[in-house]
């Protein structure tokens, strides 16, 4: 509507206008080299419009005929761009499929057709990777340092190089280079925190886990425990250098940091027994059973009173129980002192729900074997304790867990280390489970 609206103003504006014209007639003489044209007003305009619209016609054919090289440039240029987003495509399927060749030789016509070199040279370095050629993988991840969008992606190989060579000072320093150009990065803030814990820079440790946690890297609950991990280390070397105080201060923060990590809460009541304070320690012990019972804190536990006559020790385990009495741990706690005291019927008291559940608790059978062995010697029920125990593995039984554990590659070793000696993993062993390291109260 509107154009047909648009279109008779048009025209009723050309009929005025020749109207108006009609009515001023006149004449026009040109004279120019020699010619001469005599022609009316209305001949002249005429002609004028001609030549302007040929002039705007000649003009426009000559744009286009000076646009066509770049026209045939974009048309090269994208079908280029499609031909190496294709080989890119190509080659990160080949990358993936395990198939370096084709990745390699894809990759190369990638980086051949494509402005951006970058994704290309990470197929490329990658490839090299796949392929076992570490000496090209490490030149073309060099290269990819040098390109801004790419430097993260060509510090991680550099550092896996790194690693796979053993080289503890290489992977810092790359680690440090990735954290500086950005600090929310996952893996560039463990790899720098593993390798200032492998190298005892427990201050930097910290700083680093710390940041870590603001950059959001590290949950609440996994930097408490490795920040645990770290004072507890701190409270062993103060510890050995006979820095009581010291090392009873370290133990605290570490048990505020992780009221429920086990190794803290061993140490604090090591520290709090080495300068005599034997009712904080206990308290300290005493409240983690309550939380969750183990065999290490039994041990810990019975160690402080070793000097008490046996009878008393019993008392001692058997309030230490009262605590969480229907816990294995409180079980196996008061029929190990019974036995100690030849308090037979009692130990045998406190088995018998383990030795009646299904499956058996391997160490409560072992338990039941010396004891039937130590009172009358009845050999055939010692056989058969000792045959039940045989036949049902360790842990077993979801109250058999007497081993530490790591989190990360799930070995078990006999004591607890900073850092799991199968996987270097650190702050990953607990207890029974690595998976349960800390436990909500």
């Amino acid at each position: 509507m509107l154009r047909l609206i648009s279109f008779l103003i048009l025209v009723g504006l050309a009929v005025a206008g020749s109207v108006w014209m009609a009515d001023r007639p006149g004449e026009v003489t040109v004279q120019w080299l020699g010619w001469r044209v005599d022609t009316s007003v209305p001949i002249l305009l005429l002609a004028v419009g001609i030549l302007l619209v040929a002039a705007g016609a000649l003009l426009r054919l000559l744009i286009s005929l000076l646009r066509v090289p770049g026209l045939v440039s974009r048309f090269t240029s994208r079908r280029a761009l499609r031909k190496g987003l294709n080989a890119l495509a190509d080659a990160t399927a080949a990358l993936i499929a395990g198939d370096p060749k084709i990745a390699r030789k894809k990759a190369e016509t990638a980086r051949g057709l494509l402005a951006d070199k970058g994704p290309a040279t990470l197929i490329l370095a990658r490839a090299a990777l796949l392929s076992g050629d570490t000496e090209k993988a490490e030149q073309l991840h060099k290269l990819l340092v040098e390109d801004k969008a790419m430097a993260l992606a060509g510090l991680k190989g550099l550092l896996e190089l790194a690693q796979a060579r053993g080289d503890a000072e290489a992977v810092a320093d790359l680690a440090a280079q990735a954290v500086k150009r950005d600090g929310h990065c996952d893996w560039a803030v463990r790899a720098l925190f593993d390798a200032e814990c492998k190298a005892a820079q427990w201050e930097a440790a910290q700083r680093t886990l710390d940041q870590g946690r603001k950059a959001g890297v590290y949950s609440d609950q996994e930097r408490d425990r490795l920040t645990a991990t770290l004072l507890c280390l701190h409270t062993d070397t103060a510890a050995d250098k006979g820095e009581t105080f010291e090392a009873t201060r370290l133990a605290k923060k570490a048990v505020a940091a992780a009221p429920t990590y086990l190794p803290a809460v061993l140490r604090l009541a090591r520290c709090e027994a080495a300068e005599g304070n034997v009712s904080k320690a206990s308290a300290v012990l005493e409240e983690q059973w309550r939380r969750t019972p183990h065999a290490a804190l039994a041990q810990a536990y019975m160690a402080l009173w070793s000097d008490m006559p046996v009878l008393e020790q019993v008392k001692k385990a058997e309030a230490l129980a009262e605590r969480n009495p229907d816990h294995a741990e409180s079980r196996l706690l008061v029929a190990r002192a019974a036995q100690k005291g030849d308090l037979w019927g009692q130990a045998r008291g406190r088995l018998k729900p383990l030795l009646d559940a299904q499956p058996v608790d391997r160490r409560a059978a072992l338990m039941m074997a010396a004891i039937e062995e130590a009172d009358g010697g009845n050999s055939t029920e010692v056989a058969r304790w000792l045959k039940v125990a045989a036949e049902t593995p360790l842990g077993a039984s979801r109250s058999d867990a007497v081993e530490w554990s790591c989190g990360a590659c799930n070995d078990t070793l006999d004591a607890w280390g900073p850092v799991c000696p199968s996987c270097g993993t650190f702050g990953s062993l607990g207890w029974g489970s690595g998976k349960a390291l800390v436990v909500s109260p």
